[in-house]
């Protein structure tokens, strides 16, 4: 359970790394797909360099700022759950994304990441992954999955319509 302490270590690091939201997610992804090669298929015909990368951070650095809002995130968290469902992603995926954040932060930051505040990112990151995984299990999550599958590995309509979520 993350604690305020380890969610004002979250915040604070994460303000170190934020100034480039592109080039965060830039390093971010080819540490994933250097730790998990077959996570590329999921983003086949998506602008990883130029739109992705800044996406995904966009999520991250809202995420971030609403930590100390569950009320607001939580809900958010799981509908992004059930999005990635439809996007093929698996529980599987979910420890693997985490190595990657951890390790991309590690990348930028070196010896600002303290392994105290590699904690609170794994504590923080488990209740994103646990809510997350809600919506993945959820109907409307696992309907999206079966599209996905479907669809030969393709991306289903809604990837197409994705845009960063508003609150």
């Amino acid at each position: 359970m993350a604690t305020a302490d380890d969610i004002a270590r979250v915040q604070e690091s994460w303000s170190w790394a934020s100034g480039d939201l592109a080039g965060v997610g830039k390093v971010f992804y080819a540490t994933l797909f250097e730790l998990e090669g077959s996570t590329k298929e999921l983003f086949a015909n998506v602008e990883i360099e130029e739109v992705q990368a800044l996406r995904l951070m966009q999520m991250v650095n809202t995420g971030v700022s609403l930590l100390d809002k569950p009320e607001t995130l939580l809900p958010v968290l799981e509908q992004l759950g059930q999005r990635h469902a439809g996007y093929g992603v698996v529980d599987a995926h979910y420890p693997v994304a985490e190595q990657a954040l951890l390790k991309t932060l590690v990348k930028l930051l070196g010896a600002k990441i303290t392994p105290e505040i590699a904690e609170s990112w794994r504590k923080v990151w488990a209740i994103i992954a646990e809510y997350m995984l809600k919506g993945t299990h959820s109907p409307t999550g696992q309907r999206l999955l079966k599209v996905w599958g479907k669809k030969g590995r393709r991306r289903p309509y809604l990837r197409h319509r994705w845009c960063v979520f508003r609150l």
